[in-house]
């Protein structure tokens, strides 16, 4: 399958290979340039690189899991990150807006702001965070923004450089935010539920432990020469030594506690 999908593109271009590495060595916060980093860069540069080599040269260096180098059809990198399903919304009891974001997109928060502003007069707010692998860090700042004023809402800490972004607007409240978390709640999503659960008194997280995830990634997408390359490019920090208090409770008594709390 692959030799027909790369018969055209059999070797990457020595400018996309530089760049790739260039990118590679600047930003990948776990990756370790050594003796041995430069001896397999050495061996990579000797002779013409297939997508298959560079792969391999990006396995034998990485210092983590999160980062890799994946041929991809051109089917499949027309769908990567350009659709995403609807944000799911309800209404419980009259007094409960309950909101499941898909995805860390543009048109996730356009979608969550949009829901929210129209059902802001409902008194609780659930935010179903279960099984969201995050994404776009810049939407899940926009996200929080609308909820916090005047704090900071998360730190970015790159190889050279931090980047802290603060919240200003604090357009919606509810007398009560109820946070739903799983062990793959992460990245991003987990951002935005600690972020909340420090900044707001009445923020509360239930559920289980998150991913614990607490770095973020770049994406290099191209469609031409058929690859997708991901590198680990930030910590992210949320107030310091941030607050993970969670209320542990096994899925099935989650909305239980919820309709009790708010019953009190």
């Amino acid at each position: 399958m692959w030799n027909k999908i790369f018969i055209s593109k059999k070797y990457l271009p020595e400018d996309i290979i530089y760049n790739c590495i260039e990118t590679y060595e600047k930003n990948d916060i776990f990756l370790e340039k050594n003796s041995y980093y430069y001896e397999e860069k050495q061996k990579l540069c000797k002779s013409k690189v297939s997508h298959a080599k560079f792969k391999e040269f990006v396995d034998h260096t990485k210092g983590s899991v999160f980062t890799s180098f994946n041929m991809v059809s051109s089917r499949d990198i027309k769908n990567i990150r350009l659709y995403t399903k609807s944000t799911v919304y309800d209404i419980f009891l009259n007094k409960f807006l309950y909101v499941k974001p898909d995805f860390w997109d543009k048109n996730c928060f356009v979608n969550f702001s949009k829901i929210v502003y129209e059902n802001s007069t409902y008194p609780f707010l659930i935010i179903d965070l279960r099984d969201s692998s995050g994404g776009y860090i810049k939407t899940c700042i926009n996200i929080c923004n609308i909820f916090l004023h005047d704090c900071e809402i998360v730190k970015l800490i790159y190889k050279n450089k931090k980047v802290s972004y603060y919240a200003n607007e604090n357009n919606f409240k509810f007398k009560k935010i109820f946070i739903i978390v799983n062990n793959n709640t992460m990245s991003s999503a987990e951002i935005l539920a600690y972020s909340l659960k420090v900044n707001l008194k009445e923020a509360l997280i239930l559920g289980e432990d998150t991913f614990n995830k607490n770095f973020g990634q770049l994406q290099l997408i191209n469609k031409k020469y058929r690859y997708v390359f991901s590198i680990p490019t930030f910590f992210w920090d949320v107030c310091g030594e941030y607050d993970k208090t969670i209320t542990y409770l096994p899925r099935k008594e989650i909305f239980d506690y919820i309709f009790m709390c708010t019953c009190i």
